[in-house]
This record gives structure tokens, sequence and C-alpha cells, in this order.
């Protein structure tokens, strides 16, 4: 179908926000996974355990992934992904607060992997609820396709941000944490964009 059948009168508000969820998601997991060696060697870590800490942050998101898909099985897939979108928030905050040491940052890094990068397998789930079958397909594709702009600007914009200001590690990734509660009021507004699933409660 046509794209512009995503935005009919009883599609538009929906697909619009799962655009912006898509797009917000994608831009801060690939921020992390594209500059976070960066910042780790900047705090101190040498350059193997600064890669290996980047790694982390995928192997939360397996690990998430799993966890997330199970929840959404069962129901709640917006309680779900908000959820995992909080704690991210939470946890992109305590950076400047806790010990830049291999142990504390790690787990950080898997947790905030676990809610980033496994809330996307649920976003995927959600654009294939939110419409008609025939409509699916195209609804899902072009969530995908605008996730992949987030996907492209985030390495542009963290090259730009850490070179043009000076601030402490930690620091740059609290940065992080606006376009994740722009995400999380997405999602929230999904809620009501669509109230007839009982699977996006």
């Amino acid at each position: 179908q046509n794209v512009l059948a995503l935005f009919a009168p009883q599609y538009w508000a929906r697909t619009s926000l799962l655009w912006l969820v898509f797009a917000l998601n994608l831009f801060v997991l690939f921020m992390l996974i594209s500059w976070l060696p960066t910042i780790l060697t900047d705090a101190g870590w040498t350059r193997p355990q600064a890669l290996r800490g980047a790694v982390v942050i995928q192997a939360g998101g397996i690990v998430g992934g799993l966890v997330i898909a199970k929840l959404v099985d069962s129901g709640r897939a917006v309680s779900v992904v908000l959820s995992a979108y909080t704690i991210a928030a939470a946890g992109l905050s305590l950076f400047p607060f806790v010990p830049g040491t291999i142990p504390a940052w790690t787990m950080l890094l898997l947790v905030i992997g676990a809610c980033v990068s496994g809330s996307q397998l649920a976003l995927v789930a959600l654009s294939a609820i939110f419409y008609t079958p025939s409509l699916r397909a195209t609804g899902a594709g072009w969530a995908s396709g605008c996730g992949r702009v987030g996907a492209f600007i985030a390495p542009l914009a963290g090259g730009f941000v850490l070179g043009r200001f000076d601030l402490a590690p930690g620091q740059h990734l609290v940065l992080l944490i606006p376009p994740m509660l722009i995400a999380g009021l997405g999602v929230f507004l999904l809620r009501y964009a669509w109230r007839d699933d009982p699977r996006v409660a």
C-alpha cells in the first residue's frame, strides 16, 4: 500500500508517534555504539577495555530483547517499553555521579543496553500490531526507515558534540537523556493513539 495510507485519519497519530520513537531509539543506540569507546577512553579506560565496554551495550540488548519480548507476548507492550526507557534514562543520569570504574560503568551499560537495544524488538512488534494486515508491511517498513534516519544522524551528532563541547565523559552520556525521555513520551502517547488492542496497554 502507498505510504499515504499510513496517514489516513485513523492512522496518522500512531504513525507519527511510531516514527518518532523509532528514530529516537536508534539515535540513542547508535550514538552509544559509535562514540562509547571514545567516551570510555576519556574516562580512563584502556582502548581494549573501552571496546569491550561498547560490546556490553549489544550484550545487554540480547538479554533485554529476550526479556522484553517475553513481556510483550504477555501483553502491555507500551507499558514494557515505557518502563525500559525510564530505566535507561535513570541509568544515564547516574554516570556523572558513579565513579568511572570498569565494574560500575559496565553494570550501567549492561542495563542501558538491555533497555534501549532490547526495546527495538518490541517496537517492531508494535509496528505490526498498530495496522491492519494490508498495511502492516508498509507500516513496519517505513517505521524502520525512520529508525535508520536516527541511526545515520547519531554518529554525526556525537562527533559534533564531542568536538565542540569540553565535557566530562559522564556528562556526554547525560545528553542522551532528553531524546530518551521524548521517546518515552511518544510511547506513552501511543497508548492513547489506539485503545482498541489490549496488547498495547
